[in-house]
């Protein structure tokens, strides 16, 4: 077996279905690759990593594909950054900043 994310991913999922989220380990998911522990955090740096890895695998199962963007480019940008120059702006960014210092500040 190639170990690569993607192999690493689909066996952490067919090991969840079988010993659900409390036994889900580490060390079991290498014994079921027949690997050494540690080769898994060559792929991945923490255990928190690999499941926001399976937990997008599985949003990414579960959810239909995004539709084609009929939008130029141009128009993308343009939609982004009013989006963005929209949050920027919100009531509740300025709660969150007022409750955190992980909210990026913004330089203008």
């Amino acid at each position: 077996m190639s170990l690569d994310r993607a192999a690493i991913v689909a066996a952490a999922l067919e090991l969840l279905d079988e010993v659900g989220i409390d036994g889900l380990s580490t060390r079991k998911l290498a014994d079921k690759l027949g690997i050494r522990g540690p080769s898994l955090y060559w792929h991945f740096k923490s255990k928190r990593e690999l499941l926001d890895h399976m937990a997008e695998a599985i949003l990414h199962s579960a959810l239909p594909p995004l539709p084609q963007s009929r939008m130029s480019p141009s128009e993308r940008t343009a939609a982004s950054r009013a989006a963005a120059a929209a949050a920027s702006s919100s009531p509740a960014r300025a709660r969150f900043e007022r409750n955190s210092s992980a909210w990026p500040r913004s330089s203008a």
